[in-house]
């Protein structure tokens, strides 16, 4: 690289812990960091789509106002008072939180009208309740339920399987985590 020097020592001063930390590179380490370096900056000029990626530094980024991700917040404040809450974004994402409400109503009271038909059922001795033009059939099964991933008990659950040496046996390889790492660069 330069002719007169024959090696490069690197010192990070980190004065609020008063420490020194320092490496060193050869030639071939900077040959390969300079490669890898001119690599990325043709990948960044080349590249014609910028997807966004949502991270802690958003609130003080200065795009935001054409970023896929905060650009409707710029459309609201950029209406008067009295058309903002008439913008279609806001009515649409109004109205799917009104029906995702709903639905949430609707499941509760499904499931206590499943717990009703199963206490009826229990009473009465029946398997088949007739409605005026459905029937419920009643099926009693012993189901196995398992503490979900926030629960302090998995970490027990997982405990107690790898002890017993089934932990191979029963796990698996989680997809949804698996792709959120690919797309984070991990």
């Amino acid at each position: 690289m330069w002719r007169d020097v024959n090696s490069i020592k690197y010192i990070w001063h980190y004065l609020v812990f008063n420490k020194e930390i320092s490496s060193s590179r050869t030639d071939r380490d900077i040959e390969k960091l300079i490669a890898e370096k001119i690599a990325l900056i043709k990948e960044i000029e080349s590249a014609t789509e910028f997807p966004p990626r949502e991270s802690s530094v958003c609130n003080w980024c200065s795009y935001q106002s054409i970023c896929p991700l905060w650009k409707h917040l710029f459309v609201i404040e950029s209406l008067p008072e009295k058309e903002v809450l008439q913008e279609k974004g806001i009515q649409l994402v109004d109205r799917l939180e009104r029906l995702q409400s709903e639905r949430r109503g609707i499941e509760t009271q499904i499931e206590e009208t499943k717990e009703a038909l199963f206490e009826y059922s229990d009473m009465e001795g029946m398997d088949r309740i007739f409605g005026s033009a459905k029937m419920a059939k009643i099926k009693r099964e012993i189901k196995l339920s398992f503490p979900d991933s926030n629960d302090e008990k998995r970490i027990e659950l997982e405990k107690v399987i790898k002890e017993s040496g089934k932990w191979n046996e029963v796990s698996s390889l989680n997809l949804i985590k698996l792709a959120k790492k690919i797309e984070e660069g991990v």
